[in-house]
């Protein structure tokens, strides 16, 4: 790959991963606290909070997960369809997830 598929495919996508990632954990920071708000005040508020938060970061998740494997594998030219390259191997592997979730308009 050349310097300007490399800037241009591959950095958003790295980019998505990290924002992936940091909602991800300040998520499961927040799930931790509200699973102590609910044992000591049995209020279950902030539960219902994650809850959507979570089902938001799946959608989105899926989704960035989907268009960046394909991007890459587009970004290889023809490298990127053959088994041997491992890129067509974890697109094949993610492609399906995203029909297996159905439409993620309910968990938007």
């Amino acid at each position: 790959m050349d310097y300007q598929t490399h800037m241009q495919i591959i950095a958003p996508v790295l980019s998505y991963s990290f924002c992936i990632q940091l909602s991800s954990t300040v998520c499961a920071d927040l799930t931790q606290k509200a699973l102590n708000v609910y044992k000591e005040k049995k209020n279950m508020r902030l539960l219902q909070i994650c809850h959507h938060l979570t089902a938001a970061i799946k959608a989105q998740a899926m989704e960035l997960q989907y268009v960046g494997q394909d991007e890459l594998r587009q970004a290889c030219g023809g490298a990127g369809v053959l088994m041997a390259s491992g890129v067509a191997s974890n697109w094949a592997d993610c492609a399906p997830a995203l029909t297996f979730e159905g439409t993620t308009t309910v968990l938007y």
